[in-house]
């Protein structure tokens, strides 16, 4: 199973984020200059990562690309490597990027830690 189609949201949002820390400490021009391998497998999953049904998670996949966006290469290599599918959708995120830039991380309300901090503050006022 890919990481990007696990079904439990705090596997991808994980994934995601330590992926976009991988591309953030790697020059661009590794990934997609260098070997088949990295912008094989970088890029349909920083797609999957921006199309994701978690605020966080979609934040973590467009801030891969754009990372990646500057390159002279990376719309010949979008092409060539995300899904024909899921490309219509990723160029226009791109192109959002390219106008508003990436944005702060939204902070996610409905997650578990803000669950167990709500609860957790319930136990302390019966004490």
């Amino acid at each position: 199973m890919f990481p990007y189609s696990h079904l439990h949201i705090a596997v991808r949002r994980c994934t995601a984020q330590h992926l976009s820390d991988v591309v953030e400490l790697m020059e661009v021009e590794r990934i997609l200059s260098g070997t088949k391998d990295m912008a094989e497998r970088i890029l349909p999953a920083a797609a999957k990562f921006a199309q994701d049904s978690s605020q966080e998670t979609r934040y973590y996949g467009r801030k891969m690309l754009f990372l990646m966006m500057c390159h002279p290469n990376f719309d010949k290599m979008l092409e060539k490597y995300v899904p024909s599918k899921d490309l219509p959708y990723i160029k226009e995120s791109v192109k959002s990027l390219r106008h508003k830039g990436l944005g702060d991380l939204p902070l996610d309300t409905s997650s578990a830690k803000g669950r167990r901090s709500h609860t957790g503050s319930v136990g302390n006022a019966r004490s």
